[in-house]
């Protein structure tokens, strides 16, 4: 995540999709009329876990066996675990320094930050995906269903701290598919799956990049 300062010049040609629509095209010449600040917002490699619990041990990937997690209450149900008196444990807000993926305590308590103190002093937000945790825990392998409610959940997160008015930029990260650094010809599921939440639920102006 990087809160950066930019020059004009690059601003002006940043290559958003364009549309036919006289609406659409009205809105982006406001847009491009209004105040600019000179301050983009770049998120990336969030990397959310659902299986993340507080006090469980770095060796089990900060997870214990069967802890869960509620996307719609935002909420963990961890289960007791007998854990080694030499292994670091897992923050509230993460276990720096570790494999260990983010807990969703985190990325709530950042994008809170972000949207109290930035809101409304952003251009536009680069978003260059690693919404999903990592394939490190061989007891927990990712699915495909999994990176979708993943997407979801940090979409909407950043819809919540900064409105549908910004402008974001999104790429796909390595972790955003299924199986993870695998692209597939044709328009796989879970594809299909972020560009719908990006568009219905982000921002009403979320720029697709095609061939």
């Amino acid at each position: 995540m990087r809160l950066l300062p930019y020059t004009l010049a690059p601003l002006l040609s940043l290559p958003l999709a364009s549309t036919s629509s006289p609406t659409s095209s009205a809105s982006s010449s406001s847009s491009l009329n209004s105040p600019l600040t000179g301050r983009f917002l770049h998120l990336t490699d969030l990397h959310p876990d659902p299986y993340y619990s507080t006090n469980s041990p770095e060796s089990s990937s900060c997870h214990t066996p069967s802890s869960s997690f509620d996307f719609s209450q935002s909420s963990f149900s961890p289960s007791p675990l007998s854990i080694d008196p030499s292994d670091r444990l897992a923050g509230y807000y993460g276990l720096p320094l570790s494999t260990c993926d983010s807990p969703p305590s985190l990325i709530n308590a950042t994008l809170s930050f972000l949207s109290e103190n930035f809101k409304d002093q952003l251009d536009f937000i680069v978003w260059t995906g690693d919404n999903a945790r990592h394939d490190i825990d061989e007891s927990l392998p990712r699915t495909a269903a999994e990176i979708q409610e993943l997407n979801k959940f940090v979409a909407e997160g950043i819809r919540r701290a900064f409105g549908r008015k910004v402008k974001v930029v999104a790429s796909l990260g390595n972790n955003d598919v299924w199986p993870h650094n695998i692209m597939f010809p044709g328009r796989e599921p879970p594809l299909s799956h972020l560009l719908f939440v990006c568009q219905s639920t982000l921002t009403d102006k979320f720029s697709v990049y095609s061939d």
